[in-house]
């Protein structure tokens, strides 16, 4: 139960705020004007949380993940709580939505997966990260974001297909040298989240 709830609203804004900030101009993996609506939507509704919808879940999943992102970046959270109080979001966000209760991916679940690379990489979890991303991948291949999308979709979706496949590929290069220069720094050639500086 408490995976489903989320910090107070003012926390909650100005953790997405900083997220919008800092991270999303690099990594553009949502469309902001559509995750804003859904995000306010929730914060109105009253329904209680035994009426949560599939969708819902994998919103408040992520959500918890973005604010786990603003979280790491926020100069409103003292540096000594950033670590935990983003790792806690983290947390709920997988314990809402993990890889092994899937049974079918949409473009939202590629969305999902890519913000937890993307909050990954500033944490000392490199395998971790590495394998969320290809799971991120697989995702990204079985949905043919690889290839071009039709002409019958709208233009929101193909520019958003494209941004979010571009995002992926971008992840890719940059985790695979971070974990490449951190199994080269080991000794044993094996590396563990205790390896990294």
């Amino acid at each position: 139960m408490d995976d489903l709830l989320l910090p107070e609203k003012n926390l909650a804004d100005s953790l997405i705020n900083t997220y919008w900030r800092y991270s999303h101009p690099v990594f553009p993996v949502l469309h902001r004007p559509s995750f804003m609506n859904k995000y306010e939507t929730l914060w109105k509704s009253t329904e209680s949380f035994s009426r949560y919808t599939g969708n819902d879940i994998l919103l408040l999943a992520t959500i918890n993940i973005v604010l786990a992102i603003g979280c790491q970046r926020s100069e409103h959270c003292p540096a000594n709580w950033r670590k935990r109080d983003a790792e806690s979001l983290y947390r709920r966000s997988v314990h809402l939505v993990s890889a092994e209760t899937l049974d079918s991916y949409s473009f939202e679940v590629l969305q999902l997966f890519l913000l937890r690379v993307i909050y990954l990489q500033y944490t000392s979890f490199a395998s971790r990260c590495w394998s969320t991303l290809g799971i991120a991948q697989r995702v990204a291949f079985g949905l043919g974001l690889d290839k071009e999308a039709p002409e019958s979709m709208g233009q929101l979706e193909r520019e958003m297909r494209r941004r979010v496949w571009h995002v992926s590929a971008i992840m890719d290069s940059i985790i695979y040298i971070w974990v490449a220069n951190e199994y080269h720094r080991t000794e044993s050639g094996v590396y563990t989240s205790a390896n990294r500086r």
